[in-house]
């Protein structure tokens, strides 16, 4: 009976030894990660982000899900303009089910200003506004979600003006097209004009001397018509003795040609005939 309450008596001092040996080991080394940690904040306060982000990842490598952790890291690469190192890491903070609000609250605030500087305002209003979800008091949060409402309408407003610029240039041109188009469409108009005004002169020109021609023919005509109409009334008024001596005379002429014209009788013979 003593023997037995001995040997669990030993038991129970093994188990306790053991259990503070292992709460010492754990002490020695969180207290150890808990000095580098301290050391990064330490260069990252004194504006050294290059020395702190080096710091963290490498406390980072022992706990890799320490949240704290991951947002100090990511702090630091965000001083560094290096944002896509940087949201890997708050989104990983974000992304986990264990996470408190405390550092997703942190984490969507980081992201918020991450989207502000690349000008990406709507995003950075959209973090802030879940960040304020989280922790509704936070001045900071409530500041920067309330700035990035005023550059967003800042910048629909500038869109909003260039748009309508664009629009007010494509209406004057359209405008100079237009009265362009007109004025070509009137000279147009006055060419045509002129040429049919031409080619109406060249018809009349042509229909007056058509005209002229024909009535000069038909002037012709009728005077020839009177001639040939006078020549017959002569003829009718013209006495018959008138004729009567026309023929005796022509007979009288023909006659002496005929004797003129008439050989003499041979008186011997030729003999050379």
């Amino acid at each position: 009976m003593a023997s037995t309450v001995q040997k669990n008596l030993q038991l129970k001092m093994s188990i306790l030894i053991l259990l503070i040996v292992l709460l010492i080991f754990l002490l020695i080394f969180s207290r150890r990660n808990i000095k580098g940690n301290n050391k990064a904040v330490k260069y990252f306060n004194d504006g050294n982000f290059e020395a702190a982000s080096e710091k963290f990842n490498k406390e980072l490598e022992k706990l890799p899900s320490n949240y704290n952790l991951l947002n100090n890291a990511a702090s630091a690469e965000y001083k560094l303009n290096k944002f896509d190192e940087a949201q890997t890491k708050y989104n990983t903070v974000l992304n986990s089910s264990d996470a408190n609000k405390e550092v997703k609250f942190a984490a969507l605030y980081d992201l918020g200003n991450i989207e502000y500087k690349k000008n990406d305002f709507q995003k950075a209003a959209d973090l802030y506004k879940e960040a304020l979800k989280l922790n509704p008091n936070d001045k900071d949060a409530k500041y920067n979600f309330e700035v990035a409402l005023l550059k967003l309408n800042e910048k629909n407003n500038q869109n909003n003006n260039k748009n309508q610029d664009k629009d007010n240039k494509n209406n004057k041109q359209d405008d100079k097209q237009n009265q362009q188009k007109k004025q070509d469409d009137k000279q147009q108009d006055k060419e045509n004009n002129n040429n049919q005004q031409k080619q109406d002169s060249k018809n009349q020109k042509e229909q007056n001397d058509k005209n002229k021609k024909e009535q000069n023919t038909g002037t012709q005509k009728e005077s020839l018509a009177i001639q040939q109409q006078e020549k017959k009334e002569d003829r009718k008024n013209t006495p018959t003795s008138m004729f009567l001596n026309y023929y005796n005379e022509t007979d009288k002429n023909a006659n002496k040609l005929r004797n003129k014209n008439k050989k003499p009788l041979l008186s011997q013979p030729q003999e050379d005939w």
